[in-house]
């Protein structure tokens, strides 16, 4: 096939049926390894930019989400495996494991385990705000007001001036839980809705840990500085 040359349709379809099914020999995997690592890998040396990275990080479009499903489709989740390495299925027989799998997938079992970490059995509970604090965290809206903060802060953490690398969260000078509180929230459309959950003047760049440090010493009590 001459450089610089296609290709027909026919003949990519018949190519790709010549080589359905089939597997290439450990020393050509290797092979194919070996020239994608260090300098031979086309990303070498180079790194994400901060607004690629949080757009990476982003919720996914329906799109994407549905190209992903179909790439799942008919792929069976190789659950021996994984039981092999998890702690229940850990130094037993392949016989064991499947006993236990076949267990753990009845569905009274699984009702009970999920009935366990329900509500107030739940260590994060929070008087039934927890599930709706984590829907509206997960909408496109907050990723769009968190990243309308990074922008206007340059991807940096204010408090200390660091640059972020995929670090970085945006912190709440007025508590969440305040506001959601001061205007009776108890619905996600209610959030949606109120403007003043998504006021970016509310919001400061922090990197993760400082974030974390932050949060502790309000938890402790401590003076901020």
């Amino acid at each position: 096939m001459r450089k610089g040359s296609k290709q027909t349709p026919e003949a990519i379809e018949k190519n790709r049926l010549a080589h359905l099914g089939k597997k290439d020999a450990p020393k050509t995997l290797e092979k194919k390894r070996l020239s994608h690592l260090g300098e031979k890998n086309g990303f070498y040396g180079k790194k994400h930019s901060p607004e690629t990275i949080e757009m990476m990080k982003g919720p996914k479009s329906e799109t994407h989400k549905q190209h992903l499903s179909e790439a799942k489709k008919g792929k069976a989740p190789t659950n021996i495996e994984i039981l092999k390495v998890s702690r229940i299925g850990a130094n037993n027989s392949e016989e064991q494991i499947l006993k236990q799998k076949e267990t753990l997938a009845t569905k009274e079992v699984k009702d009970k385990m999920k009935m366990s970490h329900v509500g107030e059995r739940n260590i994060n509970w929070k008087n039934g705000r927890t599930p709706l604090t984590e829907r509206i965290r997960e909408s496109s809206r907050y990723y769009e007001w968190r990243n309308a903060i990074y922008k206007r802060d340059s991807y940096t953490d204010v408090i200390t001036g660091e640059k972020g690398n995929g670090d970085l969260n945006a912190h709440h000078i007025v508590p969440y839980s305040e506001i959601m509180d001061r205007n009776n929230i108890t619905t996600y459309e209610e959030a949606m809705a109120c403007e003043e959950l998504w006021d970016i003047n509310n919001g400061i760049t922090m990197l993760e840990k400082n974030h974390i440090k932050l949060h502790m010493k309000v938890e402790n009590g401590d003076d901020i500085k």
